[in-house]
């Protein structure tokens, strides 16, 4: 289980939320040959992302890349010299062909998970809670293969879901409750 960060103005993760790319930016880049997903300390590889929650009509909106299995919120990674809401912005328009508002997107908080589809990675991501506009209909785009609408408290079938994901629904619900 993972624990978000505070983003409280005066922590340091709101710096962080600020900096372009976030601290420690590009350190994911560095890898010890012939180990993937380890860095030459013998630590996983920590991939600098961004994630979308998005909830309709209590549903969680979930996609799933190809080639892969589990699925996940909609983002990826940050850019070198990239903003984490920049990130999102540009995530959300190539993933699923939404033009986000800014007004629209508030920091849900950081977490920290094991990566889904890379194996000797984790994920530290700054998570949004964010609003579709108006008439907004999300639709699979560039590496996606699917987009669902899951509700937890009555989930149709079993569904692979990355273990961040299942860390930012349960922080989502327990926000909204």
């Amino acid at each position: 289980m993972t624990t978000p960060l505070p983003t409280t103005p005066t922590s340091r993760a709101a710096d962080w939320w600020a900096s372009p790319g976030g601290q420690d930016a590009g350190r994911h880049r560095h890898r010890r040959a012939g180990r993937p997903g380890v860095t030459g300390s013998g630590r996983p590889v920590v991939l600098h992302i961004v994630a979308a929650v998005v909830v309709r009509d209590g549903r969680f909106l979930l996609v799933r890349k190809r080639g892969t299995s589990a699925f996940m919120q909609v983002g990826g990674k940050i850019e070198p010299e990239e903003r984490p809401l920049d990130a999102l912005v540009r995530e959300v328009e190539e993933e699923i062909g939404v033009a986000l508002d800014a007004d629209a997107v508030r920091p849900l908080g950081r977490f920290r998970a094991t990566a889904a589809n890379e194996p000797g990675h984790v994920v530290d991501a700054h998570a949004f809670d964010v609003d579709l506009p108006p008439g907004a209909e999300p639709r699979p785009l560039a590496e996606l293969a699917e987009l669902v609408w899951v509700d937890p408290a009555s989930p149709v079938a079993p569904l692979p879901i990355a273990p961040l994901s299942l860390d930012l629904i349960a922080a989502w619900t327990e926000r909204h409750a």
